[in-house]
């Protein structure tokens, strides 16, 4: 491999990257500007230009987030959206270290919630309720001539299922909420 065109290309990748982030930005800016203004309620004007509502009213979210001097070029939109709802000291230092680490957004994610991402991966690996072998053995059994009682038994098991996983989730979810929102480590 080439190293200088491989640099080249890489370059030209960060490139298209800022740019990209770059419209991310003045869209958040120019829908924030005619909100300011007052122009209209958002489903029209969003229509208009070709872009989601909830697209644009997510970028003007991040860049109210992030006054224009503090935006850093070196980092993408991506990454300034998992610290908007951060005040802005927690803010530029974790930009700071982002750059210094040249860390991704996982990363930055990892960094901000890491005992989340912990929890998270502990119970995909103790938890497999539903694998795709059980979702294909499902879906080629009901493929096969059935009984209507085969068809009823099957539907009360994967009822069941579905009742446990929807009572598992309230139950974390209850603990999320009564924990509070985390507070950063970095």
């Amino acid at each position: 491999m080439d190293t200088n065109e491989y640099t080249t290309w890489i370059d030209q990748g960060r490139a298209l990257a800022r740019s990209h982030s770059g419209t991310q930005w003045e869209l958040g800016d120019w829908w924030n500007e005619g909100s300011d203004r007052q122009y209209g309620t958002g489903e029209t004007e969003a229509a208009k230009v070709g872009v989601a509502l909830k697209t644009l009213q997510n970028y003007a979210t991040i860049a109210r987030a992030f006054d224009s001097s503090r935006r850093r070029e070196d980092v993408s939109f991506s990454l300034h959206a998992e610290l908007a709802t951060y005040d802005d000291e927690y803010q530029d230092e974790l930009l700071d270290k982002a750059i210094a680490n040249e860390w991704s957004v996982r990363e930055l994610h990892d960094t901000i919630h890491p005992k989340r991402r912990k929890v998270t991966k502990q119970a995909t690996r103790k938890v497999k309720l539903i694998t795709p072998e059980f979702v294909a053995y499902i879906i080629e059994w009901a493929d096969e001539s059935r009984t209507q009682a085969e068809l009823d038994a099957m539907t009360t098991v994967l009822g069941d299922q579905a009742k446990a996983l929807e009572t598992a989730l309230e139950a974390v979810t209850a603990k999320l909420i009564k924990a509070g929102p985390v507070t950063p480590t970095v």
